[in-house]
């Protein structure tokens, strides 16, 4: 993931089934996935109530943030059946921790989960959307490289 401005977040990734995607833009709502990502979300086989979301990132290779922090978030987006216009579901937002700072080791490991309740119906698409966001680090671009795994209950 890559951060440029002070206290926003830089371009999101999407993540499909085994596969994800980083876009080329700062993450902006809604999230216009028409075309390319159009197949990156989940689509709910029947109506159901998003319970909890767990998520854990796992940095690769050695990351270096050379002033200040940053912070990975994890939030699910939701789409209607016809749409490919992602609306982030806000109960899902997660910082997970720590936060990164000075060099981090390949393998650290963040995590984080939320309590969500959420109703969502039969052939809605959810969208697992990851960015990070910098603070103090003067708004010069870094990069973070990691892998990302997570959970979700739906009853």
């Amino acid at each position: 993931m890559l951060v440029t401005t002070e206290g926003q977040p830089g371009p999101a990734t999407f993540i499909g089934f085994g596969t994800s995607e980083t876009q080329a833009n700062p993450l902006v709502n809604p999230i216009d996935l028409t075309g390319v990502f159009s197949s990156y979300a989940f689509q709910m086989p029947r109506n159901g109530v998003l319970r909890r979301l767990t998520v854990t990132y796992t940095t690769v290779g050695e990351n270096v943030i050379p002033t200040g922090s940053v912070n990975i978030y994890a939030q699910l987006y939701v789409a209607n059946q016809n749409s490919n216009l992602y609306y982030p579901i806000n109960q899902s937002l997660i910082q997970l921790t720590p936060s990164l700072t000075g060099v981090v080791a390949d393998g650290t490991i963040l995590t984080g989960t939320a309590n969500i309740n959420v109703n969502v119906s039969e052939n809605q698409k959810l969208l697992l959307v990851i960015y990070a966001i910098p603070t103090g680090t003067g708004g010069g671009e870094i990069t973070v490289t990691g892998v990302v795994n997570a959970g979700l209950t739906i009853n």
